[in-house]
């Protein structure tokens, strides 16, 4: 048992690399300068391997509208349907349930209601509400009662205020009765509904919205289709196949237009967030960050504007090695002199930019003639150190201590800035370059070189815990 365990704790991965989706991936500038930009934001470096565009986006969603919740949604799967073939065609089913050819009848009706996203002209209300109410008789005359009760439930979800013919046989009225019932029971159904981005008219069961714009439908469960006329006058139809509760419908390139502009409320929000889940899903990321003109964004379940994190956004430790010039002038010496010396310097990185910062020079100089004397200085205290990738701008304050003699310590404070460089992106060497000014019982100034290591610098990897 020991073993299947290190085996599996070997086996699963450890990390999950965060990936980015930017408007340009394939230029190279423009990727470079938004993942920079995420490292400024939220201290996370992302690998150029892992940064995706919008053609990434649309294949996650399988180049097709996306779907969430209570939704089945059929297509076209035969050819177009003009305004003519669909009248000549539910004319013939309805020859057929005047003959009473219940079997053709039924299956012409719902071959029609399969061939509804093929249509390429608006259809009606009332011929949509006449091919359920037809096929429910069918399954009513058929003695298929749950078949006509659900039938019917469509016709009248569709359309409501039809009058029932009294002319039909009372079980079958009494099945439609049953049916309406079934309709009017049901939680009205919230359709997140998002058109194409080239959307200029919308109908919905042959009813034109007010304008073209995403919205939030209230439908009744049941089978429903929305047609859309493009700016260029082609008509498409959808279908859907609604139960209660509430679903998503978008078209996959809105949803990615929304999700690179960092849309995060309404339906254009829930087009992006779903599109994001189905693209982490498929990166294996548990992070996605949105390059955006508008800020960057992340996602981790639900997509928000990226705060900068209280967790350091820079190296957790730094230590390098290198050399020094200091400047000194008080009282007890008898000149102003300046002397090099071996500099060895840290930071712990605390908060965000909040730094604990130290150095040690120790330098070798003469003061008097014939005289060689060995003058180590201490500075220590907190600094800022400012987000940057390939170079980090720092200042701060910090106390000084120095050995100015056998019996002679003497302390005070100094400003201390500079600058940070990274050479290599993906490397830990780091150069910095240093100054300080203060007072230790007298003027002192000094400048620093160095060179090091950056550890457990900014991560393109997160813990996925287990």
């Amino acid at each position: 048992m020991v073993a299947g365990g290190l085996l599996a704790l070997f086996a699963a991965p450890a990390f999950a690399a965060p990936a980015l989706v930017v408007p340009l991936p394939d230029d190279e500038d423009d990727a470079r300068r938004f993942r920079d930009r995420v490292q400024l934001v939220t201290g996370t470096a992302v690998a150029a391997d892992r940064t995706y565009g919008p053609d990434d986006l649309q294949a996650a969603a399988g180049y097709k509208p996306l779907s969430s919740g209570a939704i089945e949604s059929f297509t076209c799967k035969g050819p177009a349907v003009d305004q003519a073939g669909f009248d000549a065609r539910l004319g013939r089913a309805m020859t057929l349930v005047d003959e009473l050819s219940l079997e053709e009848a039924e299956s012409s009706l719902m071959a029609l209601k399969g061939d509804l996203p093929c249509s390429v002209s608006v259809i009606g209300a009332r011929q949509l509400h006449d091919i359920f109410f037809f096929a429910g008789l069918m399954a009513a005359y058929n003695g298929q009662k749950d078949d006509a009760i659900e039938r019917y439930a469509r016709a009248v979800s569709i359309k409501s205020d039809v009058p029932l013919d009294t002319d039909f046989p009372p079980e079958a009225q009494q099945l439609y009765l049953l049916g309406r019932e079934r309709s009017s029971n049901r939680q009205a159904v919230s359709l997140t509904f998002v058109p194409p981005v080239d959307a200029r008219r919308i109908w919905v069961d042959g009813r034109a919205l007010p304008d073209p714009e995403p919205a939030v439908l209230e439908l009744r469960p049941g089978t429903h289709i929305i047609h859309v006329e493009t700016t260029e006058g082609a008509q498409r139809a959808f279908g859907f196949d609604l139960e209660e509760g509430s679903s998503l419908f978008a078209d996959h390139r809105a949803a990615t237009a929304a999700a690179l502009d960092g849309v995060i409320e309404g339906a254009l929000g829930a087009a992006a967030n779903t599109l994001l889940t189905q693209a982490a899903e498929r990166w294996g990321a548990e992070t996605l960050y949105v390059g955006s003109e508008r800020g960057v964004f992340v996602w981790g379940g639900s997509l928000a504007r990226a705060r900068v994190p209280l967790k350091p956004t820079g190296d957790r430790v730094g230590l390098r090695g290198g050399a020094g010039l200091l400047f000194r002038e008080a009282d007890h010496l008898p000149e102003p002199f300046a002397y090099g010396a071996p500099t060895f310097a840290l930071e712990v990185a605390l908060i965000r930019g909040l730094e604990l910062g130290a150095d040690v020079q120790v330098g070798i100089t003469s003061v008097v003639s014939d005289t060689v004397s060995v003058l180590p200085a201490v500075t220590a205290g907190l600094q800022w150190a400012w987000s940057g990738t390939k170079l980090r701008p720092w200042a701060g304050l910090r106390a000084a201590v120095i050995v100015a003699g056998e019996d002679d310590v003497r302390a005070g404070g100094v400003f201390v800035g500079g600058i940070r460089l990274q050479p290599r992106r993906d490397g830990a060497l780091r150069i910095g370059l240093g100054v300080s000014f203060g007072w230790t019982g007298g003027i002192q100034a000094g400048a620093t070189v160095t060179i090091g290591a950056g550890l457990g610098g900014p991560q393109g990897s997160v813990p996925t815990g287990g």
